[in-house]
């Protein structure tokens, strides 16, 4: 009988996917990490998965005609969006400065949403749904999208550990950006939902600049 489950045949791909993998962990976890390092690293790996992933095995989810999951998405991310203006707003933070300087970390954080999402959501997400489909998962009542996506938000969590303000709402946005990338394949409405809604908080919310590893670059050139 013809088994329907994913097999991956195990080469020189497969052995450059466990390097990836646990140089990731080495430096998420033990390396004393800042936002400048964090582009460069995530940038390298995306590379790498960009040119490797059809070699080990992963093909993205056919996209989707849009649904009422987009409009949710797209609601919700304008909504926090305007509380974190909003309260900038009302603690008097929104001089003219102050808000092109909050513009202006969103449009960089679209460029570090997307290394990240194309990490946890192309790779991740994607390698962690083969495998829930190979242990025949996708046959439960409840669906292996939703599984995928709760170890997803789980790993996605533990990789802000350097960040602990951040460890509950990381868990629960990569829940839900798991669920939607698996179920619509669509990346690019997660990396901007992810960069605006991120910034803002960031930025109004923590009186926090997640780029001040950068500003060095801007001085060079001044």
């Amino acid at each position: 009988m013809a088994s329907n489950t994913l097999t991956v045949p195990f080469n020189r791909y497969i052995l450059a996917e466990i390097i990836i993998v646990f140089s990731t962990i080495f430096y998420a976890f033990l390396w004393d990490r800042d936002t400048l390092s964090d582009l460069i690293i995530f940038s390298f790996l995306t590379v790498l998965l960009y040119f490797g992933a059809a070699k080990v095995g992963l093909t993205s989810p056919k996209k989707k005609a849009w649904s009422t999951l987009e409009k949710k998405l797209i609601i919700t991310s304008i909504w926090l969006i305007g509380i974190a203006w909003f309260y900038g707003f009302c603690t008097q933070k929104t001089s003219l400065e102050n808000c092109i300087i909050a513009l202006n970390i969103s449009f960089v954080y679209v460029y570090y949403a997307f290394v990240q999402h194309f990490l946890a959501q192309k790779y991740l997400s994607l390698r962690l749904y083969s495998l829930m489909q190979k242990w025949g998962l996708e046959g439960l009542k409840v669906h292996a999208i939703v599984y995928t996506a709760l170890v997803s938000a789980f790993l996605f969590a533990a990789l802000h550990i350097n960040y602990p303000h951040l460890i509950v709402v990381a868990a629960i946005a990569g829940f839900l950006y798991a669920y939607y990338f698996l179920s619509t394949g669509r990346l690019y409405t997660i990396v901007i939902s992810h960069a605006f809604v991120a910034s803002s908080h960031l930025y109004w919310l923590l009186d926090d600049n997640p780029f001040t590893e950068l500003m060095w670059i801007l001085d060079y050139f001044k």
